[in-house]
């Protein structure tokens, strides 16, 4: 794994969204910690380089892809990010849990970051009555169906024996757990 100094950043390629107002976004990554607080541990953000929309509400996912693809240390957020900002997180993974699983996580030296970002650049305002729309809600009769279900034994397939006393017949499929 590289040695960067605290502080010092490694920089993705520019990405865009396929979102409308032809977003575009890097990821910041911090090997040793954005700062002597963080030392230690990776710290990685999203950065939004450009962005028609200001501020963009953005639900992102960071983690770590294993040797075999599988994610490790995931990280979710729900953040509004405008143009010229980042959000992410100064503690992403420990560094020395990274060095520890060297094969599993860094295979051939390399580290692989997985981002999965949805940008929400819409929205409808329908709180205006004249939109309000009529929705009927039909009676609810389940008590009334499972009580049918009980009390009739057609569909019963257990069968309570108390002390050997008496006998009740149930559906397994609803019984108590």
């Amino acid at each position: 794994m590289r040695r960067e100094e605290t502080g010092q950043e490694i920089e993705s390629p520019t990405f865009s969204t396929a979102a409308p107002g032809d977003m575009k976004w890097c990821l910041q990554l911090y090997p040793n910690g954005l700062n002597g607080q963080m030392k230690g541990y990776l710290s990685l953000y999203l950065w939004c380089v450009s962005s028609y929309f200001n501020p963009v509400p953005v639900e992102y996912e960071f983690a770590v892809l294993d040797e075999r693809g599988h994610k490790f240390s995931v990280k979710r957020c729900f953040e509004r990010i405008s143009q010229g900002y980042s959000s992410g997180f100064e503690r992403f993974v420990d560094r020395d849990c990274l060095l520890k699983s060297t094969d599993r996580l860094l295979p051939n030296d390399k580290l692989t970051i997985y981002c999965e970002g949805l940008a929400f650049v819409g929205s409808e305002n329908i709180s205006s009555p004249n939109k309000a729309v009529a929705v009927n809600v039909p009676d609810c009769d389940l008590s009334q169906s499972l009580r049918h279900l009980l009390v009739s034994r057609r569909f019963s397939d257990v069968i309570f024996s108390v002390q050997g006393e008496r006998d009740s017949r149930s559906q397994n499929c609803i019984g108590c757990p």
